[in-house]
Parts: structure tokens; C-alpha cells; sequence
């Protein structure tokens, strides 16, 4: 038999177990419902027996109008819990006694007025001495009656309670036993499946074990026909196609290695060639434009047209040399120089570029606006720098109006979308990819200066933060350019938005 029938077995008399435990639950709780029921309307007639009692009781002893109004509404009121009773074995002696009670009452009132009658209407003492003698004979016959049906009423009462807490011991003893036989029966069904798969488990888990250390010839033998069985078949067939392409595995880990062993080669060149930049390259290069400037200065104007003009070329080529390598390096050490993202107040960052652009927008003329910034978790130093590369390209590619920049940032899903728009001389959309590629220009040096390495270095640092930078433009309308920043958890009660 396979596994999964024998659990769906064990399942199946476990499910039928509950449920017949459910159905004596629910007719044991059932019929304690209707004995305390039962006990409850009992318990109203015991009560209002004693009630009635108690104003027999005082009706006898002040012979009141209002006290004989109250004796007929319990009466009247117990009558209609009895009628309300099913028949009882107890109730009938009750039922009798109520009949005779109501009556005895009735005759006990008209007795006691016509004595009254008598009095006022000045019998004979013979006749008032004869009707006071039947009288109390009246009287006598109430309270015994009054008595009996107090009686019968707490014994029903008591028996109804006892029944009632019968019922409940039996339902608790009924579902202890079948809760007791439940847990048997799932407990020796549970061990006679476990014993039936523990077996064949342990020699998976041994042949595991020992494919684990190495042996690929090791074969499990697991003889049932179940699932496990099927198991072991298929962890055999595992063991003989990992023996089979163990040689090509250890052949690509080979080539894994070399190929590591070449990354980590030419890592250590470009880390070479990043120091010889910084400092092999970049002496020479200041000695160069240091004499070509000096050339410059000192004989320009004492040679012919063509020596001005090659010593400018050298002044200038040794310049822009020297820009593009700090360009460069400043492009390598977003990822290796960056500093750990904390807390970072946008707007904070937003007025210190200002202060470092503040002779670039007071010559172009330029305003500068921005809506509420948030804080975020950022590099400070590179946010600054993204920030200032935007601001100063809406500034160096503006128009024949004075430019107008505009800084934004609003909530999108997980991330905080900033936008950077201007009103300059806008970008070809086919170009929205090329912008970002490092060196790439779209103007020549002598319309817009720069090296064009800062919208590269933009996605550089948008990227190191987890996010991402586009640009969207139409020439002659401006351009805005949008990166995003993820939103994550600030350490302090800046997260939000700053005006």
C-alpha cells in the first residue's frame, strides 16, 4: 500500500472518530439544553410558589383589598407558567393543588366579608361565632395547601436540577471517552505509518550521507513499491548521473577558477592604472601644462601667428587632458570612495549647491526654485555632486533667456522620484540614451565647455543608491531629467517632507 493511502486511511478513521464525537457533543448539548430548560421553568414555578406563599401569608394576617389583588396576580401568573409546562409526572400533584388553592382563596375572601357583614350589620354573637369557626377552617385548608404545593414545587425543582446535572456529567464522560479513544487510535495508526516509512528514511538518509562524502557508487535498496521506494529508484538514477558528469563539473570548475583568476588579474591592472592616473600621470601632465602656460604668457606675441597658436593648442589640450583624468577618476571612485548612506536633508543639500554655483547663477541670471524636499538615506558628498551636475548643465545648455530651474520630489510606491527641469535648448529624444554614456558629447567644446563625464557620473551615483536616472526633452522646449531614490527606514523625525 503506498504512503499516501495509508495516511489517507489513518486520516479517514481519525475524521470519522470526530465525528462522531461532534454528534454526541452536539445531542448531549442538545439535551442538556432542554434540561436546564426545563430546570429554568421549574425554577420560575418553585418561584413564583413561593411568592404566592409569602402573600397568602400576609393577606391572612391584614385582610387587605390591595394584598387580595396581589394573591390573584401570582395566582393568575403561575397558572400560565404551568400551562406552559409539558406534562410531568411532579407537576400533577401541583396542578391539583393549584385548582383547590385558587378556590380555597376565593372561598377564604367571601367568607371573610360576610363576617365582616355580620359585624357591622349586628348579628347575633351565634351567627358571627359560626361563621368565624368556618372560617378558620378555611384558613386551615389554605395554608395546608399552600404548603403541599410549596413542597411539591422545590422537590420538582431540585429533581429538575439533579437531572439537568446529570445530563452534563454524561455528556462530559461521553466526550472524555471518545476523546481518549481518538487520541488511541491516531496515536497507533501514527506509529504504525511512522514504522512503515522510518525504515526506508534511514537508508535514504545513510545513502545520502555517504553520497555526500564522495562515494558516487554507493546504491540505497529500499524494497517497497511505495512512494519512497520510487524515491530511492530516483536517488539511485541522481548518484549515477552525478558519477557520470562529475569529470566535466570538475573540468568548469577548473575554468571558473581560471576565469576568477583573470577578473582578479584585471582588477588589480585597473586598480593600476587608477593610481598611475592619480599620481604617475597627472605630475607630468601639470609639468606640461605648467610650461606650455608659461610659454604661453611669456612669448606669446613675440613669435610668428602659427607659434601662438600651436602653444594655445598645447595650453588647451594639456588642460583638457588634465580635466578628463580628474573626470575619469572621480567616475572610479563613486563605488570605491563612497561613503556609508545616512540621514541626508535634500533641501540642506539643495542650498549648498547653490552656494557653490552662486557665480554661475548670478552671471546667466538664472532662478532657482524647488518644491518641499525630504530626507532621505543617502551619501552626502555624492548626492551634492548629482545635484550640482544637473543644475549646472540646466545653467551651461540654457537659451537666450535667462534659465529657470526647477527641483521637485514626490512619493511614488517605495521611492522617492526627484525631477530637475529647465527652460533651456533641449535634447533630441533619440539621444536620451547617449547623454549618460561616458566622453559622449552633443555639442563641440567650443559652444558648451565641459568633459562629459557628469551626466555618466549622475548615473554612476543614482545607481550606487539603488535607483535609477532618465531623461525626457523636446528641442527648444527644455529638459527635465528624473532619477528616483528608494525610501528607507531614517533614524530620526526628518522623514518628513522640508520646507
Amino acid at each position: 500500500m503506498k504512503i499516501k493511502n495509508r495516511l489517507y486511511m489513518s486520516a479517514g478513521i481519525s475524521i470519522i472518530l470526530v465525528v462522531i464525537l461532534l454528534s454526541i457533543v452536539l445531542v448531549t448539548s442538545g439535551r442538556i439544553a432542554e434540561e436546564n430548560k426545563k430546570h429554568q421553568l421549574l425554577m420560575d414555578v418553585y418561584e413564583s410558589v413561593s411568592e404566592l406563599d409569602i402573600v397568602t401569608y400576609d393577606y391572612l394576617l391584614y385582610h387587605e383589598k390591595r394584598m387580595e389583588h396581589q394573591w390573584n396576580i401570582k395566582h393568575d401568573s403561575l397558572g400560565e407558567i404551568l400551562d406552559g409546562l409539558a406534562e410531568e409526572k411532579g407537576l400533577i400533584s401541583i396542578r391539583a393543588d393549584y385548582a383547590a388553592l385558587g378556590n380555597l382563596f376565593s372561598q377564604v375572601t367571601a367568607n371573610y366579608k360576610e363576617r365582616q357583614e355580620y359585624i357591622q350589620g349586628g348579628a347575633s354573637q351565634d351567627k358571627i361565632d359560626a361563621i368565624t369557626g368556618l372560617e378558620e377552617r378555611l384558613v386551615a385548608q389554605l395554608l395546608i395547601k399552600s404548603h403541599s404545593i410549596f413542597t411539591d414545587a422545590s422537590t420538582v425543582a431540585e429533581e429538575a436540577q439533579a437531572e439537568a446535572m446529570a445530563a452534563q456529567r454524561l455528556a462530559a464522560n461521553l466526550t472524555l471517552i471518545l476523546m481518549i479513544i481518538l487520541a488511541i487510535t491516531v496515536t497507533t495508526s501514527s506509529l504504525l505509518v511512522a514504522r512503515s516509512i522510518s525504515k526506508p528514511l534511514d537508508e535514504l538518509t545513510k545513502g545520502a550521507e555517504i553520497v555526500g562524502k564522495g562515494d558516487l557508487e554507493h546504491r540505497v535498496v529500499v524494497k517497497t513499491k511505495d512512494e519512497l521506494g520510487q524515491l530511492a529508484a530516483a536517488f539511485n538514477k541522481m548518484t549515477e548521473q552525478l558519477f557520470e558528469d562529475i569529470t566535466e563539473r570538475k573540468r568548469a570548475e577548473e575554468g571558473l577558477k581560471q576565469t576568477m583568476a583573470e577578473l582578479e588579474r584585471s582588477n588589480e591592472e585597473l586598480q593600476q592604472f587608477a593610481y598611475v592616473a592619480s599620481h604617475d600621470l597627472q605630475e607630468p601632465l601639470r609639468m606640461v601644462a605648467s610650461y606650455t602656460q608659461l610659454l604661453s604668457r611669456r612669448y606669446k606675441g613675440k613669435l610668428d601667428t602659427d607659434a601662438d597658436e600651436f602653444i594655445t593648442y598645447a595650453v588647451d589640450g594639456a588642460t583638457r587632458m588634465q580635466q578628463m583624468i580628474n573626470a575619469l577618476l572621480t567616475y572610479s571612485r563613486v563605488d570605491t570612495r563612497g561613503k556609508d548612506f545616512k540621514p541626508t536633508d535634500c533641501k540642506s543639500v539643495l542650498e549648498a549647491v547653490l552656494a557653490n554655483l552662486r557665480v554661475a547663477i548670478e552671471e546667466s541670471g538664472a532662478v532657482v526654485t524647488h518644491d518641499p524636499l525630504p530626507t532621505v538615506m543617502a551619501d552626502e558628498v555624492q548626492l551634492t555632486q548629482l545635484f550640482q551636475n544637473l543644475i549646472d548643465n540646466a545653467i551651461k545648455f540654457r537659451g537666450d533667456e535667462p534659465p529657470r530651474v526647477h527641483i521637485s520630489a514626490k512619493q511614488k510606491g517605495a521611492e522617492w522620484v526627484f525631477s530637475v527641469r529647465d527652460g533651456g535648448i533641449g535634447i533630441d529624444p533619440q539621444f536620451a540614451e547617449r547623454v549618460f554614456v561616458i566622453f559622449q558629447r552633443l555639442h563641440g567644446k567650443q559652444e558648451y565647455p565641459g568633459t562629459g563625464i557628469g551626466l555618466a557620473i549622475c548615473q554612476r551615483i543614482v545607481e550606487r543608491h539603488g535607483g535609477r536616472i532618465w531623461m525626457e526633452s523636446q528641442p527648444g522646449e527644455g529638459s527635465t531629467f528624473y532619477f528616483t531614490i528608494p525610501i528607507k527606514e531614517v533614524n530620526n523625525s526628518e522623514q518628513s517632507n522640508n520646507e
